[in-house]
């Protein structure tokens, strides 16, 4: 059964019940399809570091 959640009288929101869809996930499926080089966590230079963090 669906509710309706209003602000003023005009709705905003429908409430509706959960159902999952397809199929539960399997850890590990992917196994040996995903590779990365062996530095793909190295430090990032310090140019793209400076774009991540905010320095006002």
């Amino acid at each position: 059964m669906a509710k309706v959640n209003a602000k003023s009288g005009k709705p905003v929101a429908r409430l509706v019940p959960y159902s999952p869809k397809g199929e539960p996930r399997r850890p590990g499926r992917l196994r040996g399809r995903i590779r990365m080089k062996k530095n793909f966590d190295r430090r990032l230079p310090k140019a793209i570091l400076a774009s991540f963090e905010d320095r006002s």
